[in-house]
């Protein structure tokens, strides 16, 4: 997975990179390592914040223990909440994201968590979706037939495959595959590109 790793202080997150990066992830930042939390990488000379690529999975905010306000540093959680990218909080007893982000306890393998969140994200996003191809389903006397959504992200691209009964007409198909990209456009917090099929379950 590509992951924003923010620290509610520089080097909070020395150790959870490294084995970030030891078991294959990648890692980009809303600072130079070590550097001061503002200005942050959008406002220096090159001028490209991470979450503007679109490719950016899970946001890890690893936090000093002690520490129970935000800091600074971790301005970058607010805009990658504001984009519907999964927040992950290491060291964080106090909560002080209010629930919004998915806590790492303690020895609890980050990845994984990671893993979880980013699955728990995409599951949030189809909920809407099943329930507007169900209503369709429904108002064309199909109620009852099976269908399956599902949503996930790849890098920019946010996929919907909704699965619908071999019987469905195409004409009721098309309808679905416009009302669903509709659902997710409201629901789907700044989706650069969102990819949609309707097929055979």
């Amino acid at each position: 997975m590509r992951m924003l790793l923010i620290e509610s202080e520089p080097s909070a997150g020395d150790a959870v990179a490294a084995g970030l990066v030891d078991t294959g992830h990648t890692l980009v930042r809303c600072h130079p390592q070590g550097a001061a939390a503002f200005p942050c990488v959008a406002l220096q000379a090159a001028r490209v914040c991470p979450l503007d690529t679109g490719d950016v999975d899970v946001t890890v905010t690893v936090r000093n223990p002690g520490a129970s306000a935000v800091s600074a540093g971790e301005a970058g959680v607010t805009c990658s909440m504001r984009r519907g990218v999964p927040v992950v909080a290491v060291g964080d007893p106090h909560d002080a994201f209010s629930g919004l982000a998915t806590r790492a306890g303690p020895g609890e393998d980050v990845a994984a968590v990671c893993g979880r969140a980013v699955a728990a994200a995409n599951d949030r996003l189809t909920v809407p979706v099943r329930r507007e191809v169900d209503h369709m389903l429904e108002s064309a006397g199909l109620a009852g037939t099976e269908s399956r959504v599902e949503v996930f992200r790849e890098g920019p691209v946010l996929r919907l495959r909704v699965l619908v009964d071999p019987a469905t007409p195409a004409a009721l198909r098309n309808v679905i595959a416009v009302r669903a990209h509709g659902v997710l456009r409201r629901t789907a917090v700044e989706a650069a590109v969102i990819d949609i099929a309707v097929g055979d379950r």
